[in-house]
């Protein structure tokens, strides 16, 4: 979320997580290597992106957020309404199908739920993996009210630990429009992130008991099968395996931070990680626009059919990314000219 100096290495983490993200999606429901990587990727991007969040106004943060955040999830939104629309015309060409199709697309873009009929609201459809963009909008605009009205850390550690406790509250009923339940949950997740600012990474004495207790925590709440996913607001052992999702993300911007520049691909790492909103959203389009069961017909469990479908797809991402950021610049020097 930073503007000016931008740390590297928390940028390849952004990638790196941003790739499981896309082979996560690609693995079956039932998949042990799912539940792995759902263990840490999606808490570490909000505890990533309270490390880089830096105080600022309302007035001035709340707008950026919204271009940041709410402008790629509308966007992805109208274009996914647009493709139902000609898709729809093609296949059927009855105007009830296509009202239907738009009515529906248009709530479930609204609504941003990361799962179909969402608790107390049956009559939603999910909208996929952009309820992260809607959820991480609205846990910004709540810690920039934290931190601008609470100066003692004390007191904003509370109240964000507060907020994850009403949110946990609330999503026992309902699950909120725009995942504002899951946005107060996440609180801790930032709190803990601008905490993490505090910590000298560099000191060994510091940091190798600190990973050993993740580590346990992680493989305790692992071996008891406590599952952990957002977007279903599941923690199915509620305290340890909110702790583990922490722990996880931990090891893992840790091992970022251990690895930077020891290893050979992380400049397109970075490169991902700079951009990672636009990756979510190229992973949102060609999911729901490319039919890649008919590209890939055969078992979903199939390994050969995983990894060729997780290379395909990883290649439209990055060839469509390339091309958008070249576009970007193209008409930032066209304006400056």
């Amino acid at each position: 979320m930073e503007k000016a100096k931008r740390l590297d290495w928390i940028d390849m983490c952004r990638g790196f997580i941003m790739i499981l993200v896309v082979f996560g999606h690609t693995l079956t429901y039932n998949s042990n290597l799912r539940f792995i990587i759902f263990t840490f990727h999606m808490p570490a991007l909000f505890i990533i992106s309270g490390y880089v969040f830096k105080p600022r106004p309302l007035k001035t943060s709340g707008p950026k957020y919204a271009k940041r955040l709410l402008l790629p999830l509308y966007a992805a939104g109208t274009a996914l309404i647009v493709y139902r629309i000609i898709r729809v015309y093609f296949e059927t060409g009855r105007m009830s199908d296509i009202i239907y199709w738009v009515k529906r697309t248009f709530i479930a873009m609204l609504f941003a739920s990361g799962t179909d009929t969402p608790k107390g609201f049956t009559w939603v459809h999910t909208f996929g993996m952009l309820w992260f963009l809607a959820a991480m909008f609205w846990a910004m605009i709540f810690l920039c009210l934290i931190f601008n009205h609470a100066k003692k850390e004390s007191v904003r550690a509370l109240l964000c630990f507060a907020g994850t406790i009403i949110g946990i509250v609330i999503s026992r009923k309902y699950w909120l429009p725009m995942n504002i339940d899951i946005a107060l949950i996440v609180l801790t997740y930032l709190y803990v992130g601008h905490f993490l600012k505090n910590i000298d990474l560099d000191n060994k004495k510091i940091m190798i008991p600190l990973m050993l207790a993740c580590i346990v925590i992680w493989g305790i709440n692992y071996a008891l099968v406590g599952k952990i996913e957002l977007a279903q607001r599941k923690f199915t052992i509620p305290l340890l395996s909110f702790a583990a999702s922490i722990a996880g993300s931990f090891i893992v911007i840790y091992a970022a931070k251990l690895v930077y520049r020891d290893i050979k691909v992380y400049n397109p790492l970075c490169f991902i990680g700079r951009n990672s909103m636009t990756v979510l959203v190229l992973h949102f389009i060609e999911s729901n626009m490319i039919p890649w069961n008919v590209i890939l017909p055969g078992n979903p469990a199939s390994k050969k059919r995983i990894i060729i479908f997780f290379i395909l797809r990883t290649i439209f991402i990055l060839v469509s990314l390339t091309i958008w950021t070249k576009v970007k610049e193209a008409y930032k020097n066209w304006k400056r000219k």
